[in-house]
């Protein structure tokens, strides 16, 4: 069941309305949840091999730029490659969610709305990685340390942030016990390493650092290990989606169809012409 494809479909209609049907030229992309989870680790790899290879020459050999390519290629950094592909993979998963909302809510069933609020919370997590929304946290930081010293790390966002994260599992947990055992499994698969890498690693990091010496290129690893697991973890969630989709929705068929015809030449005019010159020589008929 999990080898059920995807169908995206993308098509060019020469059809007339006429009795004689003309030939559909189409090209047929079929994905099955395997190929795509595959070629998206692929993309993680070669990103995480390039962030390696960025730290590595900035931090052992000292090249800050190397033609561009070690701030192009930068997990920590912003408005990159990493970043735009990061926000895109996201952006795949809150599509897939409201995909499935749009079913649900067509079938009547009660958790709509909790597929709308997951595919609303991922558009907005992917802006979040294209534009670090979540640095403006940074502002309660100090207030927190003044009360709790002991809470102190090097990102401020982390500690006003957990208890958003805290609120969403309280909400969504109603809607988590509800789905099928292996839809469970995947999703808290794939949670658990996505927050392990954004809160985990950041805390643990800090808390390592407190205690050792770490030097540029250690901090740097601890960057590339934690944008990896959030690299990681929305791969397996929209390969987890892919499968509910095949599994519990009928029919899973997105059809993308492109027509190359002008609007003056479209089938739709074509017959209301066909229409009128029709009517015209019905009235001549009648005179």
């Amino acid at each position: 069941m999990d080898d059920a494809p995807l169908h995206f479909k993308k098509s060019t209609n020469f059809r007339l309305h006429t009795n004689q049907k003309m030939p559909q030229k189409a090209l047929t992309i079929n994905y099955t949840p395997a190929r795509l989870t595959t070629f998206l680790f692929k993309i993680v790899c070669f990103l995480l091999v390039a962030g390696i290879s960025s730290v590595c020459l900035r931090d052992i050999f000292g090249f800050q730029s190397a033609l561009g390519l070690v701030p192009l290629f930068d997990l920590g950094m912003e408005y990159n490659i990493p970043s735009f592909y990061s926000t895109l993979a996201i952006w795949l998963c809150a599509a897939l969610l409201w995909y499935i909302y749009l079913n649900k809510k067509g079938s009547n069933e009660r958790s709509a709305n909790y597929w709308k609020g997951l595919s609303i919370i991922f558009l907005f997590l992917g802006l979040d990685e294209l534009a670090s929304i979540h640095e403006d946290f940074s502002r309660l930081g100090p207030v927190l340390w003044k009360y709790a010293p002991f809470l102190k790390i090097s990102r401020k966002w982390v500690i006003p942030f957990s208890p958003v994260l805290i609120f969403f599992a309280v909400y969504l947990f109603r809607f988590y016990a509800q789905l099928p055992n292996n839809t469970k499994r995947r999703f808290l698969v794939s949670g658990l390493i996505y927050v392990g890498g954004a809160l985990g690693v950041e805390i643990f990091g800090q808390w390592y650092s407190n205690f050792n010496n770490l030097s540029v290129l250690y901090r740097d690893l601890f960057a590339v290990a934690e944008e990896g697991l959030e690299m990681t973890g929305i791969v397996l969630f929209a390969g987890a989606l892919c499968k509910y989709i095949n599994e519990y929705i009928s029919e899973p068929t997105i059809a993308i169809q492109i027509n190359f015809q002008s609007s003056l030449h479209s089938p739709e005019v074509k017959r209301k012409e066909q229409i009128k010159v029709l009517r015209t020589e019905a009235k001549k008929d009648e005179q």
